[in-house]
């Protein structure tokens, strides 16, 4: 009987112990789907202001913040010259914006002279007005992170950031 009893010890306990390690299975389950869902990703900023040129505001654009180890947020620039940037990671960043303005053509609209090659015919074809212009409406050292004079240190949270971009020297002269 002896033999028979230390087996059942040894099944009890087998038994327990496996019911220890599919509850210790369960909590280390529910610990590591907490930490997902309460979001372990590093804390963020989100930057909004207004940028002028000129004292004007813009009126379109995009405008970038470029952290120091490579990673880009951007935000568009409203009619009223305001952005939000949303998720950007903390630290020191180069700023750079973009806007680009379209000049109208001076010229009048005009029509091709066209050739239908299968009848030999000559027509004129629809009117048209050549490409219209389009320039930066910001000095082009704004545009890139190499020549931006911009910088901007990110904190966590939210944070305004205005922007009055200077004229070049050249430009002023003119």
């Amino acid at each position: 009987m002896r033999i028979a009893e230390r087996k059942s010890r040894i099944e009890n306990q087998s038994t327990g112990s496996r019911k220890f390690a599919n509850w210790q299975f369960a909590v280390c389950s529910a610990a590591i789907a907490f930490l997902l869902a309460s979001g372990c990703a590093p804390p963020t900023g989100t930057i909004s202001g207004k940028i002028t040129f000129k004292g004007k505001p813009l009126v379109s654009g995009m405008v970038a913040f470029v952290h120091q180890q490579g990673t880009v947020v951007s935000g568009a620039i409203e009619s009223d010259g305001t952005y939000t940037v949303r998720n950007a990671r903390l630290g020191p960043t180069t700023v750079t914006v973009i806007s680009v303005r379209t000049v109208k053509s001076t010229q009048k609209p005009h029509r091709s002279v066209m050739w239908n090659s299968q009848t030999g015919e000559v027509f004129l074809g629809p009117e048209v007005i050549e490409d219209v212009a389009s320039s930066s409406a910001v000095p082009t050292r704004y545009k890139d992170e190499k020549t931006t004079p911009l910088t901007h240190d990110i904190v966590a949270g939210e944070q305004t950031y205005d922007l009055d971009l200077i004229a070049e020297k050249t430009e002023s002269k003119k």
